[in-house]
């Protein structure tokens, strides 16, 4: 034999040594010497082969980092609306709890209150996997979570939303639309109420509670910047 055919490449012209005898000792030492060039020039283009296809091919990290930089950067906007959805599911978000956050480039912070500590607590977990952030400010405050206090919340939410009250709809929903802050007696009112009329009635019924020390009304109209 004189050629080998390895991944389409092609070595041509080995010559072996021929003997005269046939059958004899030459013939064995002749089926040997050609058998072991074989085997040397199979074992070197396989090595050869599989060098190079591993060096053509990309390492994974490699194509994993090529495939973010062609992604396009996340805008503020974007990262905004991410912030939105995390904080409004957490698990013990409600209408006790008021969360308010701005984003600053790659950078998000946090704030507001919060009726239980493991809601601050998730606060930070549920931000920072956002793509784009880097950095999470987490300067939510914990209320108080005395009796007297638990007593106000209570007092102040049947006023707000019992049977017949136009604000009913504010206690609805994952992210109820007004939310009722109380810390020591002082009340603060947050969300949006439909109008200017609903905003005044939602703070004559949180005064006229008894034990209530004072009320912000932080309340917003809809689609105003009153």
């Amino acid at each position: 034999m004189y050629t080998y055919v390895l991944k389409n490449r092609k070595i041509e012209n080995i010559p072996t040594r021929r003997t005269e005898k046939k059958g004899g000792q030459g013939s064995h030492r002749s089926r040997i010497h050609r058998i072991g060039i074989g085997a040397l020039v199979l074992a070197f283009g396989l090595g050869f082969s599989s060098n190079s296809i591993a060096r053509a091919m990309p390492k994974p990290e490699v194509a994993s980092q090529s495939k973010q930089q062609l992604r396009p950067k996340p805008t503020e906007a974007s990262i905004a609306r991410n912030v939105q959805r995390n904080l409004v599911e957490l698990p013990w978000y409600g209408i006790f709890d008021n969360l308010e956050y701005k984003v600053e480039g790659s950078t998000v912070v946090v704030s507001g209150q919060v009726l239980f500590p493991v809601t601050k607590e998730s606060v930070t977990n549920a931000v920072k996997g956002i793509r784009g952030v880097e950095r999470v400010v987490n300067n939510v405050q914990e209320e108080s979570n005395s009796p007297m206090d638990n007593q106000l919340r209570a007092a102040i939410y049947h006023a707000l939303f019992s049977d017949g009250s136009p604000l009913f709809y504010g206690s609805l929903g994952v992210n109820p639309g007004i939310h009722i802050i109380v810390s020591n007696g002082r009340v603060a009112l947050d969300g949006v109420v439909n109008s200017q009329l609903e905003k005044q009635y939602a703070y004559a019924k949180a005064r006229s509670v008894p034990g209530a020390i004072s009320v912000t009304n932080n309340l917003r109209i809809e689609n105003s910047s009153k």
